[in-house]
């Protein structure tokens, strides 16, 4: 039978795979990830080409045979944040707090918005003086990026236009009496309808917001743990749902959640703390064959540092059909996940108890085969063509 999906339609249930094993909450409590070497796939490649910032801060190109790597970027400051674009492939870059545009080779460099000057990193008001967070939108006709709020860059009018404008930073000798928030954006949704806003508060805190693009609606995600909503939200293929996870209790609680258009209002699909037990997901993904991605481990008690957790696959529930994709397990911090399921690139803590912003990086196949180490560590990951 097929399972209900979040838009009333259907599902058809995925083949039917082992449980996720025993063995994996074993695992869960280990010290060190298990990455299994060797050929990609039976093809022996990616998808496509992977583009990230590599442990030199600059943007590199690696080719779909997972071993070619080239630099694309050679910036005297630091690349913080990019994009590619869905039409050209050209790549819209953030280094010395102005954004770039270069094509997918690197060629062609173009200055298309000066920022100011670069603030010192040990100010408070950086957060509202740094360039950040940039995404295309799906035509590539628009920008979004991050510079005292939420602003969109109009290719063809080669203009920017704040659409959201986060609070000053306040006096800390007159502390405000109502909410502060500072702005970022998300990524588009794949229609263009909808833009992702993620929020700070002042002075901890924050969450994410759904803004309608049509008539500049902004709505609070809420989920019923009356948790802030973070990290690694991702849109479903029609644009109608959004899907967020965490394995671990901090800013958030544990667990993974729905939140659908138009009221945003997420509801729990796997409760992070169960009697007897933890459930841990991350990096959830509705992909284009109607099932629901995410790396996933159970444990009795706790693990030391950051769980490991293994490739599994489900119905869009969270639960029907939920099973193992993958027996190696990782500390994922960033998964780049095949829109049509072939698999997902990750990149990984080599020890789950020290956290490092720059990691190596496997790419998974969701056949089952050897994983295969890229040939640059890095963050910030993308598919290209």
């Amino acid at each position: 039978m097929p399972s209900p999906n979040a838009s009333g339609g259907s599902v058809t249930a995925s083949p039917q795979l082992p449980s996720v094993p025993t063995a994996l909450q074993t695992l869960a409590s280990s010290t060190t990830s298990s990455p299994i070497q060797g050929t990609a796939s039976s093809s022996g490649t990616m998808p496509a080409p992977v583009y990230l910032i590599a442990d030199d801060h600059q943007i590199w190109r690696i080719e779909s045979d997972a071993t070619t790597a080239k630099q694309i970027t050679f910036e005297p400051a630091p690349v913080v944040s990019f994009d590619i674009s869905p039409i050209d492939s050209s790549i819209a870059y953030v280094t010395n707090n102005s954004l770039y545009n270069v094509d997918l080779i690197g060629a062609n460099r173009a200055l298309l918005v000066q920022g100011p000057t670069p603030p010192d990193p040990n100010s408070n008001e950086r957060i509202n003086t740094e360039m950040r967070s940039v995404h295309f939108s799906p035509d590539g006709t628009k920008i979004a990026f991050g510079l005292g709020g939420v602003q969109i860059y109009d290719i063809n009018a080669g203009q920017s236009t704040m659409i959201h404008a986060s609070d000053p930073y306040p006096d800390i000798n007159n502390m405000p009496t109502t909410p502060v928030r500072f702005y970022s954006p998300g990524s588009f949704s794949p229609d263009g309808t909808y833009l992702m806003i993620l929020y700070g508060n002042f002075p901890e805190g924050g969450g994410t917001q759904i803004m309608k693009l049509a008539d500049a609606t902004v709505t609070d995600v809420t989920v019923p743990e009356n948790t802030m909503v973070c990290c690694d939200e991702g849109w479903s293929p029609n644009s109608q749902s959004i899907y967020f996870a965490s394995p671990t209790v901090g800013y958030t609680a544990m667990g993974l959640w729905r939140a659908d258009a138009p009221n945003w209002q997420a509801t729990t699909l796997i409760p992070g703390e169960t009697e007897g037990g933890f459930r841990m997901p991350s990096n959830a993904r509705a992909l284009n064959d109607g099932n629901l991605y995410y790396f996933f481990s159970e444990a009795h008690e706790l693990p030391n540092g950051n769980p490991l957790l293994a490739m599994t696959r489900s119905a869009l529930d969270g639960v029907t059909d939920r099973a193992a994709v993958r027996t190696d397990t990782y500390a994922t911090t960033e998964v780049l996940w095949d829109p049509d399921a072939k698999g997902a690139v990750v990149r990984y803590n080599p020890d789950p108890n020290n956290y490092s912003p720059i990691g190596p990086v496997v790419w998974l196949p969701a056949d089952g085969s050897p994983a295969l180490s890229l040939p640059k560590e890095g963050l910030a990951l993308h598919w290209g063509k």
